[in-house]
């Protein structure tokens, strides 16, 4: 699908690689405002037409950069090109820092080394990004009875192994690694800033939640420097902030599930973040059946049902780690509690007899460019 044109500028860039459009994970330009409602932007000035300063103009900027193994991409409105260039290394020197801490493919990175070094029973000191990332983990699994576990890791592992082997993990080996999970395992002090494990090979895997809590922190650093009109995509993890001027929404296209000629579902987005998750491209096939990535931590095996969850919500962090455990509880007890949850919305794609259905949440359509989903609770 194309953008809507709209002009650009480029900026010589340190390491950043400016592009022209074609996101990867979605395709992004702009949306006009809805009929009858006022285009979105500062509110009237109270003091007199004369005396008043004019808005700056403001002019677009894009930029990509590698991290955290994926394309980072943004797009933001700024006054000059100095302000541009300010942002954009805000964002992608902050994403390169928290990469050094929640990497668990990295040896040094911080959280390599807690699951290394610590001792069962002792609090081990840790830096307040690492602490409110796993802050934030135990409050989603809470919330999810367990279905989003950072500390599925051992579990998540035996699963990277089999999709390079094409084998599925060994039953007993599968128990032992059940058997180190659970975020009731890990116990966080916020007065200190530490963490404490009562199990001995415990490990944590933050690729369900680290880059959805980045999402949120590197747009709070923006707004705190002037720039609210952003958008920010993280491989299909994406941030909007403030739409572009003169228009209601960001526009990201949701791709189909399946290659069949399906056209993407056209969102219109603004201070809101939008995640999907599942086994599109990350799965593999053993003896026949398809696994998907996204691991049930109650039995430890990949899910079968080719399926796809999209979940809107307030925050990035939200969006990429219920969108995990909303896959794991399936389409009607999924749909069931995002719709008891403030702000999130969610679509599912399912295939059915080798056919997508899909069904979404009550306030989903109002997202949609064009509507073509009912609600399935009425």
């Amino acid at each position: 699908m194309t953008t809507v044109p709209a002009p650009r500028r480029l900026l010589d860039v340190k390491r950043c690689q400016w592009v022209a459009a074609g996101l990867l994970g979605a395709v992004v330009g702009f949306l006009g405002a809805v009929s009858g409602a006022e285009p979105h932007g500062p509110q009237k000035p109270t003091a007199p037409a004369e005396t008043a300063k004019p808005a700056p103009e403001l002019s677009r900027y894009e930029a990509r950069e590698f991290h955290m193994g994926q394309p980072i991409i943004l797009v933001l409105y700024a006054a000059d090109d100095e302000a541009a260039q300010a942002a954009s290394r805000v964002v992608f020197d902050r994403f390169a820092e928290l990469d050094r801490t929640f990497s668990d493919y990295k040896e040094e990175s911080e959280l390599s080394r807690l699951c290394r070094d610590y001792r069962v029973g002792e609090p081990v000191s840790i830096s307040s990004d690492l602490f409110q990332v796993l802050k934030e983990s135990q409050r989603v699994s809470e919330a999810t009875d367990g279905l989003f576990d950072v500390t599925l890791a051992p579990v998540i592992r035996l699963w990277r192994q089999a999709r390079r082997t094409r084998k599925l993990p060994d039953a007993e080996i599968l128990r032992q690694a059940l058997a180190r999970v659970g975020s009731e395992k890990m116990r966080l002090d916020e007065r200190n800033s530490t963490v404490t494990f009562s199990e001995p090979g415990m490990q944590l895997d933050l690729g369900g939640i680290g880059v959805g809590w980045t999402l949120d922190d590197v747009g709070r650093r923006l707004k705190d420097r002037g720039i609210h009109q952003f958008l920010i995509d993280a491989s299909g993890d994406i941030l909007c902030g403030d739409p572009p001027p003169g228009r209601s929404g960001w526009r990201v296209a949701v791709q189909p599930l399946l290659e069949d000629g399906s056209q993407p579902v056209l969102l219109s987005l603004r201070n809101r973040s939008v995640t999907t998750s599942g086994d599109a491209y990350r799965f593999v096939e053993i003896d026949g059946k398809r696994y998907s990535h996204i691991v049930d931590p109650e039995t430890g095996m990949g899910l079968t049902g080719r399926a796809s969850v999209t979940l809107v919500a307030s925050k990035a962090v939200d969006a990429d780690a219920f969108s995990k455990g909303v896959s794991v509880l399936g389409v009607e007890r999924g749909l069931k509690f995002v719709e008891s949850m403030p702000g999130f919305e969610c679509s599912f794609v399912v295939v059915v007899d080798g056919m997508p259905r899909r069904v979404v949440s009550r306030g989903f359509p109002e997202l949609e460019e064009h509507a073509t989903a009912t609600p399935v609770s009425q």
